[in-house]
């Protein structure tokens, strides 16, 4: 492959070492938070977060239920988490079938925890969703 400008090839190599970097710092600057908020955080959040890895899983289901929200996963095995006392849920209207990337937990005002997970949407690569709920705790089951 012959590439029309000299110095393309250089500047792709420099992008992706920027981005390797600052994903990086990110990553490790939200470990630390994470490490501050890790006491105040339901049991069961502390628990799903550290012993379980959603990456590439896919949602099969999403189900509301009065003040609950149950999400079922695909991957390797199959996995229901049902969300209790939800104060706040946003999600994309078309979400089954869209994998899970990333997720990221907070403290809330609304809830006990504001969890959120970066989506990579079924209808095309570059299309990203966030799921976002705010709730009480977190219940996890192998299906």
């Amino acid at each position: 492959m012959k590439l029309s400008h000299p110095n393309l090839l250089k500047e792709i190599k420099e992008w992706r070492e920027c981005v390797r970097i600052g994903s990086e710092y990110a990553f490790k600057e939200y470990q630390k938070y994470y490490e501050t908020i890790k006491k105040e955080l339901p049991r069961n959040v502390v628990n799903m977060l550290e012993n379980y890895n959603f990456h590439d899983a896919k949602i099969s289901a999403l189900r509301l239920n009065n003040d609950s929200l149950d999400l079922e996963l695909e991957y390797i095995d199959s996995y229901s988490l049902t969300f209790v006392g939800v104060k706040l849920h946003e999600k994309p209207d078309e979400i089954i079938g869209d994998c899970w990337i990333n997720n990221e937990v907070h403290l809330s005002e609304k809830g006990a925890f504001d969890f959120r997970v970066l989506l990579q949407s079924s209808k095309g690569f570059l299309t990203l969703h966030e799921l976002r709920v705010v709730a009480e705790d977190v219940l996890i089951k192998k299906c």
